[in-house]
């Protein structure tokens, strides 16, 4: 992921269709849950990542997914992120 590109990945969870779009400059995820019955908007979040540094990082690997919490690889560490409460966490 640079400047130019991006990578998203997308969830029905318990609050609504889930979109997560991964852009850079700077390095940070959006975060959208949409009504899965109309497609209105819900939330939208931005929240940086701190611990991703460069012009450029790997499109995150979606590990799995429990209820609102999706697991993920980012840049050979292991994260979780709450859907619901947009916090972002380490794990390993």
């Amino acid at each position: 992921i640079d400047d130019t590109d991006w990578g998203w990945t997308w969830k029905l969870a318990p609050t609504g269709l889930v979109v997560i779009k991964f852009q850079a400059k700077p390095n940070q995820l959006v975060l959208e849950t949409f009504n899965a019955a109309d497609g209105t908007s819900q939330a939208n979040q931005t929240i940086a990542l701190n611990k991703v540094s460069g012009d450029f990082y790997s499109i995150p690997k979606v590990i799995g997914w429990q209820g609102n919490i999706v697991y993920l690889i980012l840049e050979s560490n292991i994260y979780t992120l709450d859907v619901t409460t947009g916090k972002l966490k380490l794990v390993y």
